[in-house]
């Protein structure tokens, strides 16, 4: 499910949990997962949606994936310093009111 940062955080307000933190994340890949995602829309016209979808579900090549755990290392340690205001997903950290 998609959730605006707004509405996720309003929602477990009403739930009744304290929002300690908020941030996006994957921002150093919202780019480059913007475009694949526009070229898999254009692929999905000439392709059946299962096998896109198949394909996408499969472990990339040993290169592809170090250079994702290393960005995903690097957005890490800026995440510690300073909250994101964009990217691909979107974390929230609460606690139960008392």
């Amino acid at each position: 499910r998609r959730y605006s940062k707004r509405d996720l955080i309003n929602l477990l307000q009403k739930s009744g949990f304290k929002v300690e933190y908020s941030s996006y994340f994957n921002f150093l890949l919202y780019i480059p997962q913007f475009l694949f995602r526009r070229f898999s829309d254009e692929q999905m016209k000439k392709e059946t949606h299962h096998h896109l979808l198949i394909e996408e579900l499969k472990l990339p090549p040993f290169s592809v994936n170090f250079l994702l755990k290393w960005l995903l290392l690097i957005e890490a340690q800026i995440l510690r310093v300073i909250p994101i205001p964009f990217g691909t997903s979107l974390i929230v950290v609460g606690s139960r009111k008392d």
